[in-house]
């Protein structure tokens, strides 16, 4: 059987589920073919790409399933997606490359996607849970003592997951300052990010007020992950996780956490506030900076010499599709239209 096979000729992959409602988009990211399908994104191997040496010839082409999230899923729509369909619909500065700029965009997106996980399964096992929590509590008020609550599974480690992924994914968006306007890279120093912009490309007023505006919840981000028990915790530097506990009147309080930041100057709750909603709210802040930075620099770094004057401009929301949830395109018109 395996004389009958051709690994340098065309070839087609079907991929389990089908089309899923809606057909598939490929985009070379990285230097990799990835598949982005409606429900989930695979990246294709190629046989040259399993065996590049061609020591055994009957190697089979392949993909692997990297994400159970796909573009009608709106973290993966108005990152890469919309960032490709943006890109394909204008001209940059010379010397900037789109592919570099789309690859920066998919290293940020994959480490949004490991957020929206972490809080997806935290939220999934909270939802199944509650009932049963209720459950304990309600069948045991006739008692004297309450026993133990059912608990989210590796809850820690979960935080830590979502917290480490968004330091990450807040990293590789600063990087987009190095790919546009050669930025020298800081990691995970934002500040410094911020303060080189400022002094060496002030003209860019809208990426600088951006970076400026965003500044508290993306140093919160950061430090929160470093003040887990597990990573840089102490005396006034210390991010707490409480799972389904008890409190006072049989009242039950779900999975929670609360922070003081004060040793490095940052911010203390000293009351527990949801998991699940905050994180929610940490990841919507996530997705619109880099949607944000992304359009900025883009703004800023259109080719001017061309007949044609590029824009970007949102969509209403009744044009917004549920099939692949983008919110901005890139609009062309001659100098001498309105844009």
């Amino acid at each position: 059987m395996s004389g009958t096979f051709d690994r340098d000729g065309a070839f087609s992959i079907e991929l389990e589920g089908g089309e899923e409602g809606g057909p598939h988009k490929l985009l070379t990211l990285d230097g990799r073919l990835y598949v982005f399908s409606p429900g989930k994104i695979c990246r294709v191997r190629t046989a040259d790409d399993i065996d590049p040496d061609r020591t055994a010839l009957e190697t089979r082409h392949a993909y692997q399933e990297l994400y159970s999230a796909g573009y009608n899923n709106s973290f993966v729509a108005r990152s890469v997606i919309q960032a490709k369909q943006i890109l394909d619909g204008v001209v940059l500065k010379p010397g900037l490359t789109k592919i570099a700029v789309l690859d920066a965009i998919w290293e940020a997106t994959q480490f949004l996607l490991q957020c929206e996980n972490s809080h997806y399964r935290i939220y999934n096992d909270v939802m199944n849970l509650i009932k049963q929590v209720d459950d304990v509590v309600e069948n045991s008020k006739q008692r004297a003592a309450i026993p133990s609550l059912p608990q989210v599974e590796d809850l820690d480690d979960r935080v830590a997951s979502f917290l480490g992924g968004a330091k990450r994914f807040l990293e590789k968006a600063h990087f987009l300052l190095a790919v546009f306007y050669d930025a020298p890279q800081q990691g995970s120093n934002f500040k410094a990010y911020r303060d080189w912009m400022s002094a060496n490309r002030s003209n860019s007023t809208k990426v600088v007020e951006l970076l400026r505006g965003d500044r508290e919840w993306i140093r919160f981000l950061a430090e929160s992950r470093n003040a887990l028990g597990v990573n840089h915790s102490r005396a006034n530097f210390v991010m707490e996780v409480q799972n389904f506990a008890l409190q006072p009147g049989n009242k039950i309080l779900p999975p929670s956490w609360r922070y003081d930041l004060s040793e490095r100057g940052g911010p203390t709750q000293q009351y527990w506030s949801d998991i699940v909603t905050d994180m929610h709210t940490h990841l919507s802040n996530m997705l619109t900076f880099l949607e944000e930075l992304y359009i900025l620099c883009v703004l800023d770094n259109l080719d001017e010499q061309l007949p044609f004057k590029f824009g970007i401009g949102r969509l209403p929301s009744d044009q917004v599709s549920d099939e692949c949830p983008i919110v901005y395109v890139a609009r062309a018109s001659r100098r001498n239209q309105q844009a």
